[in-house]
């Protein structure tokens, strides 16, 4: 995922111009990115597709989600 800003919201309503999202490709040559809150950084959780061109990266940077691991604590299986 990519941060970017909303450049143009066009007929879209559920993007604010201004505002910062996360955002990452469907495909390398698509037109369409999925569209994340900041605050939620979680890949299923994207609550838009739109076109990419209503928006300007601002970083580079890919964010990668890391799971923690719990130390001293195992997994139980129940079956």
């Amino acid at each position: 995922m990519v941060k970017a800003t909303c450049t143009n919201t066009g007929t879209c309503q559920l993007v604010e111009k201004g505002q910062d999202y996360f955002i990452k490709s469907l495909s390398n040559k698509s037109k369409y990115v999925y569209v994340y809150y900041l605050h939620i950084k979680n890949e299923k959780a994207h609550f838009a597709i739109l076109k990419a061109n209503l928006f300007e990266r601002t970083e580079e940077e890919v964010i990668e989600e890391k799971f923690e691991q719990i130390q001293g604590f195992e997994q139980l299986s129940l079956f």
